[in-house]
């Protein structure tokens, strides 16, 4: 009995420390708009044309290492599936500007909320995209500045439907964290996987 007590003791302790060792994260709802991207005239090959469509998390995240970490970079990431895409890509929202991550530190014990958006790249037929720009707002912000179109299509509720089918459980992905010290390059890789 005390063998077992003890086992037990171990297994709980262990598991503590691994707690503390991590950046532990939670998937919070959020009202942000989905997003669909028209990119330049570069981008249409034969009847088709590509697309990005721009989808909405928000995370939760905390330090549960033993000092402060730096987040080197968030990235999108398969794990290790031998799957192909056309260049996803995830943004931090800040300030209303979507940016790549760059050295973000994160003090000790700290919880911060962070607005990303996941930029799934496809191709669809061309004549699908009047549909689509019917049914969306034009936010002209970017329109000009950056040579590609955005339309907002609603929130992840409204348009959860739509989304499975799009973007099925297959090929949604992960959210890939690079945690470091902040004297050290070498990082260490969290991986959450990316739902909606």
């Amino acid at each position: 009995m005390k063998k077992i007590i003890l086992i037990v003791g171990l297994i709980f302790c262990f598991s503590c420390k691994e707690y503390k060792n991590t950046l532990s994260t939670k998937s919070l709802d959020t009202d942000l708009p989905v997003e669909i991207i028209f990119y330049n005239k570069d981008f249409i090959d034969n009847d088709s044309i590509m697309i990005g469509l721009s989808i909405p998390q928000r995370l939760e995240i905390k330090n549960n290492f033993e000092s402060d970490r730096v987040l080197k970079a968030i990235t999108f990431d398969y794990k290790n599936l031998n799957k192909n895409d056309l260049g996803n890509k995830i943004f931090v929202l800040q300030n209303d500007k979507k940016k790549y991550l760059k050295y973000y530190k994160i003090l000790k014990d700290y919880k911060e909320i962070l607005d990303l958006y996941i930029v799934y790249k496809m191709l669809i037929p061309e004549n699908l995209k009047k549909n689509i720009i019917e049914k969306g707002v034009v936010q002209n912000d970017y329109q000009n500045k950056y040579d590609y179109e955005i339309y907002s299509i609603g929130n992840i509720e409204v348009n959860r439907k739509f989304l499975n089918k799009t973007i099925p459980d297959s090929i949604k992905g992960f959210i890939k964290f690079h945690i470091n010290k902040p004297e050290q390059t070498k990082s260490i890789f969290k991986y959450v996987p990316i739902n909606f």
